[in-house]
């Protein structure tokens, strides 16, 4: 065996080393998946709440399908209608949820309650109860919403 060679395999179990190394500490980076999504649902609803529309955005993938009002909707469009519902402010309080994970993809189920007003309250027949499924994938080291569905819940108009 040449010197060179010597040199070669050190150099490559050098790299191989820290590649490891780099890839264990990259993992433990990572929220464990019903964290990283709760985690995203609690900064979801306070962005609606605070109107910040941008904030919401961050966690839409870019091939986003989405049902709204009945209508099929992409991620522009669904920015477009996040910022004419949002101006005049909504209230949300997520009523219950379940959580589905299968590997790099999730589902949520959950209630919401939606008033109009959001902090400054609501007027009688402002309010509603929503069935909202949303769809995430694991995109590189993210969560993503890649679609979504609502209903209203089975009760009706809260008020």
């Amino acid at each position: 065996m040449t010197t060179t060679t010597l040199k070669r395999g050190a150099i490559i179990a050098a790299v191989l080393i820290v590649a490891v190394l780099v890839f264990r500490w990259w993992r433990t980076r990572i929220l464990p998946a019903p964290e990283a999504i709760q985690k995203i649902l609690d900064e979801s609803v306070a962005a609606v709440e605070d109107g910040d529309v941008g904030a919401i955005m961050k966690h839409i993938s870019s091939d986003f399908r989405g049902d709204v009002g009945g209508d099929v909707v992409n991620r522009q469009e669904l920015k477009g209608r996040l910022f004419v519902m949002l101006r005049r402010g909504i209230g949300v309080e997520i009523v219950s949820q379940d959580v589905e994970i299968f590997e790099t993809e999730a589902t949520v189920t959950m209630v919401v309650a939606l008033w109009r007003g959001g902090a400054r309250g609501a007027a009688s027949g402002d309010a509603s109860l929503r069935e909202i499924e949303v769809d995430f994938r694991l995109e590189g080291s993210s969560w993503k919403v890649v679609a979504s569905r609502q209903t209203k819940a089975g009760v009706g108009d809260v008020f």
